[in-house]
């Protein structure tokens, strides 16, 4: 064999034993990093065990104590179903939501103007008493006894 390909077969060698030991590195990390994950998931997993047995005792005490609403309300709020409604969104007529607060004041006016608007009875006119003598206040004691 001639010195280049001595060169050559070292050099392949050579990269050959990179290769492996990178490979070997590299397994041993993943395999480390799965291990760190699992760890991970199983704490988070004895976390919320710990959460919920801590409601559950809350929830088991206000059983005790015959306090029915709070239960009812710890209950709902540990199956989800408990959401407190948003009602600072305002939408227009034609479905756009409003976001700043003078438009929503514009909108609650048209609203209110709307709500109350009577197109059906005529308006009242309102006419100022002209006639009569006042009621005097001994007359007006007369009328309350």
């Amino acid at each position: 064999m001639t010195k280049n390909q001595f060169q050559e077969m070292e050099l392949e060698e050579s990269w050959e034993e990179i290769k492996r030991v990178t490979s070997k590195t590299k397994e041993q990390h993943l395999r480390t990093e799965g291990k760190r994950q699992a760890k991970k998931r199983k704490n988070i997993r004895e976390a919320k065990e710990q959460y919920m047995t801590k409601k559950c005792k809350k929830t088991e005490d206000l059983n005790s104590r015959h306090d029915t609403f709070n239960v009812h309300k710890k209950i709902k709020k540990a199956t989800g179903r408990y959401k407190k409604q948003v009602l600072d969104t305002i939408k227009t007529n034609d479905g756009e939501l409003v976001i700043k607060i003078e438009r929503k004041f514009k909108v609650w006016q048209k609203y209110i103007e709307k709500l109350f608007e009577d197109t059906e009875r005529p308006q009242r006119e309102y006419f100022p008493e002209t006639e009569g003598s006042e009621i005097t206040e001994s007359e007006g004691c007369q009328q309350n006894n």
